[in-house]
């Protein structure tokens, strides 16, 4: 049931990444790329077409206000500099009047500077002049009008600064009241520049613009499918490729970008690891299955033999169930143990003790268990030395090559164990007697479940000793390794650095 259960959910997921209605990556890709190319051409129309008059006008304002600062500024142009009023005037395209407006009603002309053919100020009688200056003094001293001139009477007349926009030549005229310094009345000074329609100007500007827009679009067009297919190509061979992940022998290809490059390492990685956790599940399954499978065997069938068949009830009966049972407690021990250690649960605790009294106490307790059988096991050190690091798995290395140098060591039963401090690092060394190993065997022993088929071997361990070590010396940050010569014995080797001082 659960089984259909992940099946339907697997199913449903598939049906979804094939749903019409989720785009590609290129088809997103193309798609923003034209959005963003749609939007750049809608504001380069708003802007030279439809914005280009008020820009224009906006710019023509600009230049008459900044003239009249500039005036302003320095009130020595309004009289003393009449040749740099004019560069002023010329400077910004406007005609340029100042009057003092005295207190009688009457106004003396104190500026008069034209660079235009056609001006406002020209036509402007005394009256409208003064007008102005009324104006301007209850509009906050300054006053800002549009003109048009009427060939029929050949004059100017007033309009609105919403009306000043179309095909009709348009006067701006700026007035401003200031007082001067020196001088009875008010100073009135008067600024005037043309506006000329844009409306043709707008019409050339739109057909460069259509003309521009169908090529840009196409030119867009292509880009974006180039850019789209760029970007896209490498992941679409990545992902055909990533079809095949965890299967044995799969290659990811990854080109065209170092993120793509380097997802196509992390997949190749994680493929590779798969497979090899893959691998390491079925030996598993057939070392585990088998050494339970064993033991358990001979406790049912020792169980059953005392339990149905008379006086079968005996000690040594009794004494095959316990080592039976010890077997079981072993394998199971040390699967969970590697299990921890190499999960990071199981975390090495850091204290400085002494590693010649830790080799001592282990070697004589094996001894002790093991002389009766005959085994004898030799220590050779130079002086007692002290590592920082977990007595406990330090302690379990040991037990772990010493088991494995008992199981595999000769006829004469006989272990040796060395303890050399060289260049602030100490090594131990457990050497055995037995058959040795194979050149080809030696990287392979440190795996787990990974046994070795020998006439030779006492016992039957659980396949994860070595395993054990290896975990335990790469989290401790020591060295380990091993010497062996076939038909001359084996010596496995740890080496941890020397600590000063116990704590």
């Amino acid at each position: 049931m659960k089984d259909q259960i992940n099946n339907a959910q697997c199913e449903h997921k598939a049906t979804e990444l094939r749903s019409p209605s989720r785009l590609r990556m290129r088809e997103k890709l193309l798609l923003y790329i034209i959005l963003f190319f749609g939007a750049m051409i809608a504001v380069l129309w708003i802007f030279q077409s439809v914005l280009l008059d008020d820009f224009y006008r906006a710019e023509k304002k600009r230049d008459v206000l900044s003239a009249c600062n500039a005036l302003i500024s320095d009130p020595s142009l309004l009289e003393e500099n009449r040749d740099r009023s004019k560069t002023i005037a010329e400077k910004y395209g406007v005609c340029m009047a100042a009057y003092e407006m005295r207190s009688d009603g009457s106004a003396k002309t104190i500026l008069d500077t034209h660079t235009l053919s056609r001006c406002t100020i020209h036509y402007t009688t005394f009256n409208s002049k003064y007008t102005l200056y009324r104006v301007a003094l209850s509009s906050n001293n300054e006053l800002l009008q549009y003109f048009y001139f009427d060939p029929e009477t050949n004059s100017y007349g007033s309009i609105s600064e919403e009306s000043a926009s179309g095909n009709t030549e348009i006067s701006m005229v700026y007035a401003r009241v200031f007082k001067r310094e020196s001088g009875d009345g008010d100073i009135l000074l008067i600024l005037d520049t043309i506006i000329t329609p844009v409306t043709a100007t707008i019409r050339t500007v739109r057909v460069q613009l259509g003309v521009f827009t169908a090529l840009f679009t196409v030119s867009a067009l292509a880009f974006a499918l180039l850019l789209s297919r760029s970007f896209t190509a490498p992941i679409e061979r990545l992902t055909a490729s990533a079809r095949a992940f965890g299967r044995s022998g799969a290659s990811f290809c990854g080109d065209g970008y170092r993120e793509i490059k380097e997802l196509s390492d992390t997949l190749g990685f994680a493929s590779y690891e798969l497979e090899k956790t893959e691998t390491l599940r079925r030996e598993l399954i057939a070392n585990v299955s088998h050494d339970l499978r064993t033991p358990l065997t001979m406790l049912i069938g020792y169980g059953e033999m005392m339990r149905d068949i008379p006086g079968e009830n005996t000690p040594e009966n009794a004494n095959n169930i316990v080592r039976e049972a010890e077997r079981l407690n072993t394998l199971v021990t040390d699967m969970l143990e590697l299990s921890r250690i190499r999960s990071g649960t199981s975390q090495l605790r850091s204290e400085c003790f002494s590693l010649t009294e830790k080799l001592t106490q282990t070697i004589y307790g094996y001894s002790e268990l093991l002389s009766r059988e005959g085994f004898s096991i030799n220590l050779t050190s130079d002086r007692d030395v002290n590592v920082k690091s977990d007595p406990t798995m330090i302690g379990q290395v040991v037990q772990n090559l010493l088991l494995n140098a008992i199981q595999h060591t000769g006829d004469d039963k006989r272990v040796e164990v060395s303890q050399i401090v060289s260049d602030g690092w100490v090594t131990v060394a457990i050497t055995d007697t037995g058959a040795g190993l194979a050149p080809e065997m030696l990287p392979q022993i440190w795996e787990r479940y990974y046994k070795i088929n020998s006439a030779h071997r006492r016992g039957s361990g659980s396949g994860l000793g070595l395993s054990i070590v290896k975990a335990i010396m790469e989290q401790a940050g020591g060295h380990y390794g091993v010497e062996s010569t076939v038909g001359k014995g084996s010596t496995f080797w740890f080496a941890l650095p020397v600590s000063d001082a116990r704590d």
